[in-house]
């Protein structure tokens, strides 16, 4: 709301008219004197793009439309009843030089409606100029798409092409290409959610910038997705993890913690994907953030990955930050659910400098762990000092 913009609502406690003004937080009913907070959210606003159609003049069957402007080949495309000739002017289309002219703006909505009527080789003819909009340095082209594909993505059976432009958008079209994928499935169309999703997969690898951003998207839709698109969500999770990309372990961690009360039956394909995220903390910084991950998570699943995925601390870290870590483990090393789990965090302490000598106050936690310390422990201890058993 802007300061000149008032809207109007009811108190919840006797019902009457209240009066918002922008810069309020909380407001008073002047009947009776119920206190309510104001909260203001952003809403998409739904897209309504004008159906505008250039107008059609009857081709000489002779004449050559290589060299028509953009009006005349989108007016070509939209009534022609050849299908070869509407597939040629489609591809006449495609040209950058047709984007710049700026008038394909103005016939995207009655384009796209064609697409989803067009048999398949019209289709992907068609979307070659979409495809350039959404490249264009021209946020408005790109814009222009994204409206299209809201407004006429959402249709059984749809548009393969229009997914296909979708896909070149990068990390602005990674949402709603999901979201086309979640309801194309709930609705029964399983090939149609297979197309967006591989839409998804296009956007995500041809960003280079916004990649942790598309990853970040992802996690935050896992819990409102379901069926083949959850499950393809995990996967992508899992394959980001497989090829070395650690950024998003503790995104995932925290969206197990939420699916342990709202969507547990989504925790077997996490915890699956967390089973790849192998590997140790890049610097101090990022192991003290992972160590205080195990303290912030509440459900046993998500604390219980964060602990197999924690990994040793890396050579930067100083004696304080030992001792922190062995206060956060030493719980787990006592529970005899969760020992096993913690060694190989611990063993990295053990094995931290160089020579012979461990860390004083690892081993002085070795040395006050008596008779419950871990076998494994015990042989790593001996081992590092040279010591027989």
């Amino acid at each position: 709301m802007s300061d000149a913009q008032a809207e109007r609502a009811h108190c919840p406690g006797c019902g009457a008219a209240l009066e918002l003004q922008a810069a309020q937080a909380i407001v008073s009913c002047n009947f009776c004197g119920t206190q309510s907070k104001v909260e203001r959210r952003l809403r998409r606003v739904e897209p309504d793009l004008e159906r505008v159609a250039p107008p059609y003049k009857p081709r000489d069957p002779k004449e050559a439309f290589e060299s028509w402007g953009c009006d005349r080949l989108v007016a070509g495309i939209l009534n022609e009843t050849d299908l070869a000739v509407r597939v040629a002017m489609a591809r006449a289309l495609d040209s950058w030089q047709h984007v710049h002219a700026g008038c394909m703006r103005t016939y995207v909505a009655a384009y796209v409606e064609a697409m989803l009527q067009a048999p398949p080789e019209l289709d992907k003819a068609m979307c070659g100029i979409l495809g350039k909009m959404v490249c264009s340095d021209d946020l408005a082209d790109k814009h222009c798409v994204i409206r299209a594909g809201e407004q006429y993505g959402f249709r059984l059976h749809g548009s393969r092409g229009l997914l296909f432009a979708l896909s070149l958008g990068d990390a602005a079209t990674v949402k709603l290409l999901l979201d086309i994928a979640e309801w194309a499935s709930r609705n029964g169309d399983e090939a149609y959610a297979k197309e967006a999703l591989i839409g998804v997969q296009t956007a995500i690898g041809r960003e280079r910038t916004y990649h942790e951003v598309c990853t970040q998207i992802l996690c935050h839709r896992l819990t409102f997705v379901s069926g083949q698109v959850a499950q393809w969500v995990m996967n992508f999770l899992k394959n980001e993890f497989d090829v070395g990309y650690r950024y998003h372990r503790n995104m995932v961690l925290e969206v197990m913690d939420a699916c342990a009360i709202e969507r547990p039956e989504l925790l077997p394909g996490l915890q699956k994907a967390m089973s790849f995220a192998r590997g140790g903390a890049k610097d101090r910084h990022d192991y003290l953030t992972r160590l205080s991950w195990l303290t912030y998570l509440r459900s046993p699943q998500a604390r219980l990955c964060a602990l197999e995925t924690l990994g040793g601390p890396p050579g930067d870290v100083t004696a304080d930050d030992l001792k922190q870590a062995l206060d956060v483990l030493t719980p787990f090393h006592d529970n005899e659910a969760t020992r096993e789990k913690c060694v190989d965090a611990i063993k990295g302490m053990i094995w931290l400098g160089e020579g012979n000598s461990i860390p004083p106050v690892v081993e002085a936690w070795l040395q006050g762990q008596g008779e419950k310390l871990h076998r494994w422990l015990k042989d790593s201890w001996n081992l590092r000092l040279n010591r027989r058993q």
